[in-house]
């Protein structure tokens, strides 16, 4: 799933059931970014005391909440923590509990080996039209200095000055 991509679980009352992989990778700074998006502190501490998201982190997801966005299985919005990611998920049902699993990773991410393929295609391409320029020139000259040539001889001619 890239550095940035993730799929958890969440429940209909929108509490994840399953840990986010960013509290694994860097606590701390999951913890401060969940405080600058405005979860309570008291919210944040149980997290910190129990090293846990399940049933403690509110999921409040543009994606979760409009899946009329969804556009062939892919949804693009921004996630929990307000970034702009593309997502897929499906609804889960088991017995009475109705979850999400939703799988998602930054675009910025996801997209970048488009970015890279199309700045590589611009520069291919602009490679290949300086070539064809610089061709068309050399071949042009190498047509029209012996045109040029022998325009000028017939002038002489004209003039009569023999070579």
């Amino acid at each position: 799933l890239g550095k940035t991509g993730d799929t958890y679980l969440v429940g209909s009352d929108g509490l994840l059931r399953s840990n986010v992989r960013k509290i694994f990778e860097n606590k701390a700074e999951f913890l401060e970014n969940l405080s600058a998006i405005g979860i309570d502190r008291s919210q944040i501490g149980k997290i910190d005391r129990y090293q846990t998201t399940i049933l403690q982190l509110p999921i409040q997801a543009d994606l979760l909440q409009n899946p009329e966005a969804m556009i062939n299985g892919l949804a693009i919005g921004k996630n929990y923590f307000g970034k702009q990611v593309m997502a897929t998920f499906t609804d889960l049902s088991f017995a009475k509990l109705k979850w999400q699993l939703v799988t998602e990773i930054e675009q910025e991410e996801a997209l970048a080996p488009v970015h890279s393929l199309r700045n590589s295609l611009f520069i291919t391409t602009l490679f290949c039209l300086i070539v064809v320029v610089v061709s068309g020139m050399v071949l042009s000259k190498s047509i029209s200095q012996p045109l040029s040539i022998a325009s000028q001889q017939l002038q002489n001619v004209a003039l009569g000055i023999l070579p």
